[in-house]
């Protein structure tokens, strides 16, 4: 079963456009600017087969977005977070109202990452000290402020696979403390995580700018993830 969005029949291409320009529409044309495939793919997550052979029902769109904020922590501060409450206002009625998985289309599983990366990109935004008035998602890991290019950049702070480890164990522990460490599924996204950086870090800058667009992609491939979706 395939749980995080991009994990099959890609290479990571949608969340790449997290590292570029790709922003969504404003809700204007039905589509976002994360993309999670070609066609009708939705990045590999068969959600209602899944959903067929588990028993699990969707979430509707607010209940994930009530879970995004609970799992940030951030405040609904409009002043600081109108970019994720104006997204949230614009497409709430395209999505799907009730928990029956054959209403969820490809487009829903792009509206779900997009939300999630303007959750993200709060939170990383905080590690270059923009929110210093919130609380850090960070504090007490080294990813707490990542805002110096000379030693926060991915040559020199993501260099070894013991830092790119740590960093992935960082956001899994973060992002899916309700997922068990011993369970098949944290050493399935570990592992997918893993490749995911690997292949993101020749994408971005080799500064600490670029560092923090690699965790708001590891964060919103999480956070967006199979069990957000699920209730």
């Amino acid at each position: 079963m395939c749980y995080l969005s991009g994990c099959q029949n890609t290479t990571y291409s949608g969340y790449k456009k997290i590292l570029g320009n790709g922003d969504d529409d404003g809700g204007t044309t039905g589509q976002d600017g994360l993309d999670t495939g070609s066609g009708s793919d939705d990045g590999g997550t068969d959600l209602e087969a899944d959903a067929g052979t588990t028993g699990l029902a969707i979430k509707n769109f607010e209940q994930v977005y009530t879970g995004m904020w609970e799992v940030t922590g951030l405040p609904k501060i409009s002043s600081d977070h109108a970019n994720i409450i104006n997204f949230f206002n614009v497409r709430k009625t395209r999505y799907p109202v009730d928990a029956n998985a054959s209403n969820f289309l490809p487009i829903h599983v792009i509206m779900l990452g997009n939300l999630a990366t303007k959750f993200c990109t709060s939170l990383i935004d905080n590690s270059a000290g923009n929110y210093p008035a919130q609380p850090n998602f960070f504090a007490g890991t080294p990813y707490a402020i990542v805002d110096t290019d000379s030693d926060h950049k991915p040559s020199v702070f993501l260099s070894t696979s013991e830092q790119r480890e740590a960093l992935v164990e960082t956001m899994l522990e973060k992002i899916w403390y309700f997922v068990p460490q011993e369970s098949s599924l944290y050493s399935e996204a570990k592992s997918e995580l893993l490749m995911a950086t690997d292949d993101l870090i020749p994408l971005v800058q080799n500064n600490s700018g670029g560092t923090r667009q690699l965790m708001q992609a590891l964060c919103a491939i999480l956070l967006s993830s199979g069990p957000m979706m699920y209730q």
